[in-house]
């Protein structure tokens, strides 16, 4: 049985309210405050369902602006996510990101600074802290802070600007994956045992760190998808 998930109808609530209105790109859409309001919705459900907007190209969030119908880019990755291929999207997502960022772990292993190690260790305590008072969307967001620091030690401009890239175009898909938020907790041993390898300059006990965190989460969507 497909399942809809709140934040899948608050988007495509938006996406109506765009249409009807004959928006156009660069047009502003009601706050956030409004959206609650129409659609009944609260806010972290709210932000699940523009993030999703977000990620398909449809609007675009400008802090202390508001909520813009998106300007067409050069370059985006588009993709829809729907309950009944969740897993699929999410295995070739991770099929991606592990072959780009096996290759900023190795760089990162030679390049990264004693300032970035302290910046990803004081990501990876936000997010202990988050997980522990049940903040999810900022355990979310602090595991996301804790990778972008690792692309950019990998200190290959093209390289990072080609992850980041793809990171916030799709990383809406790791919040909540099923209505679950358990995805990382498995991964977390193995991101302390990578940040410790990078510290060393050990690449390849960095690269084993960072397969297994790979691997861990793999399994935990397939686990996930089946309950």
């Amino acid at each position: 049985m497909q399942r809809v998930y709140l934040s899948d109808s608050v988007a495509k609530e938006i996406k109506s309210y765009i249409k009807e209105h004959n928006l156009e790109s660069g047009d502003k859409l009601p706050t956030v405050s409004e959206w609650m309001e129409i659609l009944r919705v609260g806010r972290s459900t709210l932000r699940e369902g523009v993030k999703k907007l977000e990620t398909e190209g449809v609007v675009e969030v400008k802090n202390g602006k508001g909520i813009y119908v998106k300007k067409d880019k050069a370059f985006s990755i588009y993709t829809s996510f729907h309950v009944t291929d969740g897993a699929k999207h999410l295995m070739e997502i991770l099929e991606v990101r592990t072959a780009l960022e096996e290759k900023a772990v190795k760089l990162a292993a030679k390049h990264a600074t004693e300032e970035q190690l302290e910046e990803m260790q004081f990501y990876l305590d936000k997010y202990v802290k988050y997980r522990k008072s049940k903040e999810f969307v900022k355990a979310s967001e602090a595991d996301s802070n804790f990778h972008r620091v690792i692309y950019k030690a990998s200190n290959n401009h093209i390289l990072y600007e080609i992850i980041t890239t793809i990171h916030e175009e799709l990383y809406v898909l790791w919040e909540s994956p099923f209505g679950k938020e358990q995805l990382y907790d498995e991964s977390y041993p193995y991101h302390l045992k990578l940040l410790e390898g990078l510290r060393e300059k050990d690449k390849d006990k960095s690269i084993s760190a960072f397969q297994a965190l790979i691997d861990s989460v793999r399994k935990n969507i397939l686990k996930l998808n089946k309950e």
